[in-house]
């Protein structure tokens, strides 16, 4: 019963990653969130809860598009920013790892959700990388 308590009080929540008012952090705070979403993705499709499964990956998506607009907001170039944007690439690198073994274990019914999920972060992905790999501006 208090490891329950103590799980729900510790979860991360989008709206509350969005009241951070460090961009770096929010970030953070919200490729934190993206991976504890994966993991309750991961635990709704063992026990085969399709709308929590659905519910889960898109707020996994969504929580990763927005670390991206948070760094993207910061207005610096991401080469010069790489502090940031290295660490945000290689956690989404992580992600997209998790997801595809997820991918590769769902059901046919389940695997559009999955993949469409995946096609969202690997998005995420090339954008960061793009941005840490680019050319700095002069």
């Amino acid at each position: 019963m208090f490891s329950l308590l103590l799980l729900t009080l510790l979860s991360i929540d989008l709206h509350a990653v969005k009241s951070e008012p460090l961009l770096e952090k929010r970030a953070q705070r919200a490729l934190d969130c993206a991976q504890e979403k994966l993991t309750e993705a991961r635990k709704n499709y063992e026990m085969g809860d399709d709308a929590a499964l659905t519910k889960a990956l898109a707020e996994t998506a969504e929580a990763t598009e927005y670390a991206l607009t948070s760094l993207e907001d910061m207005g610096k170039h991401p080469s010069r920013n790489v502090r940031h944007y290295k660490p945000a690439e290689l956690r989404v690198r992580e992600l997209l790892r998790r997801i595809t073994t997820l991918r590769n274990d769902a059901s046919i019914e389940q695997r559009p959700l999955v993949v469409e999920c995946e096609s969202r972060l690997n998005a995420v992905h090339e954008k960061l990388l793009e941005g840490v790999m680019s050319r700095k501006p002069r």
